[in-house]
């Protein structure tokens, strides 16, 4: 049964399954970028309405009208046929809606020029620029806020560039949003998910209570210790800020000799 898309005021987002968590579709058969925030363009395939995702690098088209029953009733959601009636309401890259439920607060030593949300978005605001002249003469010109992208590093964290300086998206969130009474160096992901920054999703904790969680969570995947075990970039991420747990409990975890570990605290292998 098809309903009528009136403004979208009964929308329900879910997450895709199979794409880290970076993408959600409604029961209106839009697409967004978990990430951003930014909706994605819709096109038309013979009678199919499609979407283009991207996995591993690669685009990967999805085919919503084949989706949705994966994920709503059927009297929940609505058949999309329309692809440009759907699109009006896509906004371009960097759009500056908010979503609902959204609060932005001001990034420490950023205040007036960029801000945080507790969805985990990270935002540019207007603002005007000075610059001088060669000849000592300074001019001015408005700097246009903008939604900033967010890009994965290494161990799949978002990282985002505020002024310069590329910064972990869930420790800015954390910072702002998340109270830490104990000073707690560590930012964890109770879910597991490194894409996944809104404010519920982030705790602080100690660096031996974040490896535990990730092991418990099988973020780190190890069988008995053998020679066809080989530490990753994040194994090692991991077993360097572990503070309070001892060599050989890092071994078992890890399936890797106690030797093997000692060498990479001492920087004998994985050099920084």
């Amino acid at each position: 049964m098809e309903k009528e898309a009136n403004n979208f005021n009964e929308e329900i987002w879910v997450t895709l399954d199979g794409y880290n968590g970076n993408y959600a579709i409604s029961n209106y058969g839009r697409v967004r970028s978990n990430a951003t925030g930014r909706l994605l363009r819709l096109y038309k395939h013979g009678k199919k309405i499609r979407a283009c995702l991207t996995s591993n690098s690669k685009s990967k088209p999805i085919c919503v009208t084949d989706v949705l029953p994966s994920y709503f009733t059927q009297d929940d959601y609505f058949v999309p046929t329309n692809c440009d009636y759907l699109n009006s309401f896509n906004k371009p890259i960097g759009y500056m809606d908010d979503i609902p439920g959204e609060i932005w607060k001001d990034i420490k030593d950023h205040e007036g020029a960029y801000q945080v949300s507790n969805l985990g978005r990270i935002k540019s605001l207007d603002r005007e620029i000075l610059h001088p002249s060669p000849k000592g003469i300074q001019y001015s010109y408005v700097n246009q806020g903008t939604m900033l992208r967010t890009n994965p590093d290494a161990c799949g964290y978002l990282l985002v560039n505020i002024a310069g300086c590329m910064c972990k998206v869930h420790r800015l969130v954390a910072q702002t949003f998340v109270v830490n009474p104990c000073k707690l160096p560590q930012v964890n992901h109770i879910d597991g998910v490194k894409t996944n920054n809104t404010v519920g999703n982030l705790e602080w904790v100690t660096a031996s209570e974040n490896i535990l969680h990730a092991y418990e969570l099988g973020l780190i995947k190890r069988g008995p210790k053998g020679p066809s075990n080989r530490l990753t970039q994040e194994d090692v991420r991991y077993i360097r800020m572990s503070r309070g747990i001892t060599q050989n409990r890092l071994a078992e975890i890890f399936g890797v000799s106690r030797t093997s570990i000692q060498r990479v605290l001492s920087n004998k292998t994985h050099k920084k």
